[in-house]
């Protein structure tokens, strides 16, 4: 009698348990999941990928007590994107020429293109050269700080990286 019921309360225990672990394994947390419980300022995933490869998500030391930033590239050097999310981001983006301030989550962002800075730069050196584009995204519930994201762009358009930040959504 004891055997019986303890198979019945194993059965309906994995009953249960079943959708749970059936998610882990079919489309469960997403590294950017798993890194956003980690951290204190909200991230924000791309959604809109331009049929590019999600090639590496990760977490990068920014030094003793400040927060970890995260790294994150699409594509490959020949055509894609990178983005850096963090409080701060203790990353160099490089030199770049201002084209414009556009906005962005509703907040002015930086938008330059890659360039010899000798010369004048133009957004049409943005395709060849690579386009960056930084702001400071509010904070938002839960989370009390600002989020710093930058985006890198190799071999993409204007519009395309574009696409991409209209289509970055929390985590």
């Amino acid at each position: 009698m004891k055997r019986v019921a303890l198979v019945s309360i194993v059965v309906v225990g994995l009953i249960f348990a079943a959708p749970v672990f059936a998610g882990y394994g079919m489309g469960g947390p997403s590294k950017w999941d798993n890194i956003q419980v980690g951290i204190t300022y909200r991230l924000y995933q791309p959604k809109v990928k331009l049929h590019l490869k999600q090639n590496s998500v990760k977490t990068q030391d920014c030094g003793p007590g400040k927060e970890p930033w995260v790294a994150a590239s699409y594509g490959s050097k020949k055509r894609g994107f990178s983005i850096y999310e963090g409080h701060p981001i203790c990353s160099d983006p490089g030199e770049s020429t201002r084209i414009s301030n556009p906005r962005i989550m509703g907040v002015k962002a930086y938008l330059g293109v890659y360039c010899d800075s000798t010369q004048k730069c133009t957004k049409s050196q943005g395709l060849k050269n690579g386009f960056l584009l930084t702001w400071n995204a509010r904070p938002s519930s839960p989370y009390k700080k600002n989020t710093s994201i930058q985006l890198n762009s190799q071999h993409l358009t204007l519009a395309e990286l574009m696409k991409v930040v209209r289509g970055l959504r929390k985590v």
